[in-house]
């Protein structure tokens, strides 16, 4: 079975859809104005700069910020640790060079993805709301059966990226620093998750709304302190992740030999594991918002992908360099042991922690999403059903070996990823002409106050 998955994934992830993301990242950039440098005060202005108005929604909508810390706990799980660490081992410093690529294009990509999910979203009687790339396949591309596609194809995800990997990642991390069983730890996560699902949207956006950003920087003043005591390395650290991009000698570490192939493909699909930027995930919660400009939304989709992967992961990669530790060490530990040349000890049960909370913000979006493929393929009926097996997947998870899970979260990470390109390349001069209508109308605005 592991023979098949670990086949099945580099197939998936082979150049192909790694040149795919990368193309459609690159129209995607272009035509909405070279986003996201061009306009950078304006999308920093609609984001962190409007953050007292986008606290605000009404009842059965989720605030702008809350939609934005729902989908940016579903991308900041165990991906920005245990999968760094993972695209390190196989890629060597390289992969973060790529990881950036695939983040820097991914931006356009997740803006692209929330602006047409505002745009196409829609209230049915039998199946709730509809958004994401279900409604701008169904609606955008005019085809009820390929958006139906996605939604399974997205459902598997929600088991494999959203459940069993982050599950796994927070019990192996548990299991590390303070022995706890796998099983215990798996109980617990399923609880806890129930419990945040029986309080609803509100209660989901509530609950991510606080943890996010708290534990974002909490991570982040912990990893500055790291490469803070490290800091002399970082000039070579930086130097071997541009030379072994492109399978140069490595310059610091010995780490020569991975070669660009690994280096890209390991960087872009633990990447897009990070980001999810052409997947189409993040824009199920971003559809939820109460928001009525699909432009202005979709500056969180930018946001979002610059803070997960440019950001924290990073972070998390330079830490693991600077620290020295092997790139062979599995999971969680390479994370754990990094931290712990400056922390000592006491840090493996600290990042634990953090490790568990990030994968619980995970498993609650990733529930969401998908009860809404759930919503969208059979009804408000099945939707019980979907929530035992998820609950049970969280337990399965933590108990499972950890290279099955990941390789089968990256294969149908890829798989989500062709219908969904597919929708974004045909409905492009939607998101292009909308987004030059409301740049325009920004500028007039600026015009007038001035």
């Amino acid at each position: 079975m592991a023979i098949w998955l670990e086949t099945i994934q580099h197939l998936v992830w082979g150049r192909g859809l790694c040149l795919l993301l990368l193309g459609v990242g690159i129209c995607y950039t272009i035509a909405t104005g070279v986003l996201p440098l061009h306009p950078l005060g304006l999308w920093l202005k609609e984001t962190i700069g409007s953050l007292a108005a986008a606290t605000k929604s009404s009842k059965d909508r989720l605030s702008p910020f809350e939609a934005m810390s729902t989908a940016l706990g579903a991308t900041m799980g165990t991906g920005n640790l245990v999968g760094v660490a993972a695209a390190l081992a196989t890629g060597g410093p390289g992969a973060v060079f790529w990881m950036w690529v695939s983040a820097f294009f991914g931006m356009a990509l997740k803006y692209g993805e929330i602006f047409l999910s505002l745009r196409y979203r829609f209230m049915d009687p039998r199946r709730g709301l509809v958004a994401g790339p279900m409604a701008y396949i169904e609606r955008g591309l005019g085809s009820r059966p390929f958006a139906a596609v996605y939604g399974f194809l997205c459902l598997l995800g929600c088991f494999g990226m959203g459940n069993l990997s982050q599950a796994n990642a927070m019990a192996q991390g548990l299991w590390a620093a303070w022995k706890i069983p796998p099983l215990y730890s798996g109980l617990a996560a399923a609880v806890l998750v129930g419990l945040v699902a029986a309080g609803g949207l509100r209660m989901l956006g509530k609950v991510t709304g606080f943890v996010v950003p708290l534990l974002t920087l909490a991570y982040l003043g912990a990893g500055f302190i790291v490469l803070y005591v490290n800091r002399s390395a970082l000039p070579g650290i930086l130097a071997a992740i541009f030379q072994e991009a492109f399978s140069l000698p490595a310059a610091a570490g010995g780490t020569a030999g991975y070669g660009i192939r690994q280096a890209m493909a390991s960087g872009f699909s633990k990447g897009v594991f990070s980001h999810e930027a052409g997947l189409g995930s993040s824009s199920l919660a971003h559809g939820a918002a109460d928001a009525q400009e699909p432009a202005k939304q979709a500056m969180w989709g930018i946001f979002e992908v610059f803070v997960d992967t440019m950001v924290v992961c990073t972070m998390t990669a330079l830490v693991i360099l600077a620290s020295g530790v092997s790139l062979s060490a599995e999971g969680a530990r390479s994370a754990m042991a990094a931290f712990a040349t400056v922390f000592g000890d006491g840090a493996s049960g600290v990042l634990a922690a953090a490790l568990a909370l990030f994968a619980f913000a995970t498993l609650i979006g990733w529930r969401y999403y998908g009860e809404s493929c759930v919503r969208y393929l059979w009804g408000n009926r099945a939707v019980w059903i979907y929530g035992v097996l998820f609950l049970g997947a969280v337990v399965v998870g933590a108990v499972t070996g950890a290279k099955e899970i990941w390789n089968l979260a990256d294969s149908v990470n890829g798989l989500m990823a062709f219908p969904n390109l597919t929708a974004l390349v045909f409905l492009l001069p939607q998101v292009a002409r909308g987004t030059k209508e409301y740049l325009k109308k920004e500028k007039k605005k600026t015009e007038k106050k001035s």
